[in-house]
């Protein structure tokens, strides 16, 4: 049996029917259980649960062979945010994982996930990761790259909308998307193949692309025309220090539009994918799929 945390998350949702179509019994830990009818159709058995309340975990992870974390709550506010969710949360599941007997744990962390990076999202993200390998379980730690559905998607919607397209930087510097179909991929992959065991792997799409190629995706399917409107990086990392005066969050969403603006987040899959069998998303694959086009 497979517990999933964050099943609600975009690579959450394409995961579960992947895993019952294999034959997987699949539990799923849920705050609100309301929100995932469309598990509960699939026959997927949904346990009330709280990665902030560490004494309904035990209870959750006990009779799972694995469990797969996808939980985050980067942009949570109050008592639900990022520190109680991603770094303390976590930990709490990998310790009743641990506990409870669970042989495999799936984590999933971020591309650039570094214990000296400047913003914390990666930082937490390190430190969780560091934590799993000093337990005494098999693990496997996924570092996607930047997710189509949310940082394609924003631009893709202003294009169709005919809205000012916001692009961060000078929109000239190469980036790696990753569908969050192809997440659930690799994830079901790390659950199924003994290679990925106790193995940290950086996962992408098949391409790396600009945000000025992202949004000429867009105009090209859509046969509109974008109006672009620049944010220099001088300018997003003078807004993540005033955000950082008075709100984390937002300070935190700006250090990352900076790193996507400035840091190198080119990804090589080709030998990856000689060696494990997975197909994987392109852009234009998704936005004919979001859009209703064939082929």
């Amino acid at each position: 049996m497979i517990l999933i945390a964050g099943a609600t998350s975009q690579p959450g949702q394409k995961l579960i029917p992947m895993l019952v179509e294999q034959g997987y019994e699949v539990r799923v830990l849920a705050r609100d259980p309301s929100k995932l009818e469309d598990a509960l159709s699939l026959g997927v058995e949904i346990v009330e649960g709280d990665l902030r309340q560490p004494d309904t975990l035990l209870r959750v992870c006990k009779g799972a062979e694995a469990v797969v974390s996808l939980a985050t709550a980067i942009g949570g506010a109050g008592e639900n945010n990022f520190h109680t969710v991603d770094e303390v949360g976590n930990r709490s599941l990998m310790e009743s994982a641990q506990k409870s007997g669970v042989k495999r744990f799936v984590f999933i962390s971020a591309c650039g996930a570094d214990r000296a990076h400047p913003v914390d999202f990666f930082r937490m993200k390190y430190e969780a990761e560091e934590y799993l390998k000093s337990l005494n379980m098999e693990y496997t730690v996924l570092r996607p790259t930047a997710f189509m559905e949310s940082w394609c998607a924003r631009i893709g919607t202003q294009v169709l909308a005919d809205e000012w397209v916001t692009i961060y930087g000078d929109g000239k510097n190469p980036i790696n998307f990753i569908s969050a179909e192809d997440v659930a991929k690799f994830i079901l992959l790390a659950l199924d193949d003994p290679r990925l065991r106790n193995q940290i792997l950086t996962i992408g799409g098949p391409q790396n692309l600009t945000f000025e190629e992202v949004v000429a995706t867009y105009e090209w399917l859509s046969h509109k025309i974008a109006h672009k409107i620049y944010t220099p990086a001088w300018q997003l990392q003078w807004m993540r220090a005033w955000y950082g005066l008075f709100d984390e969050t937002k300070s935190r969403f700006m250090g990352i539009r900076h790193e996507l603006a400035t840091s190198d987040w080119r990804v090589d899959m080709n030998e990856m994918m000689m060696r494990y069998p997975i197909v994987l998303s392109c852009l234009e694959d998704i936005v004919r799929k979001t859009m209703g086009l064939n082929g």
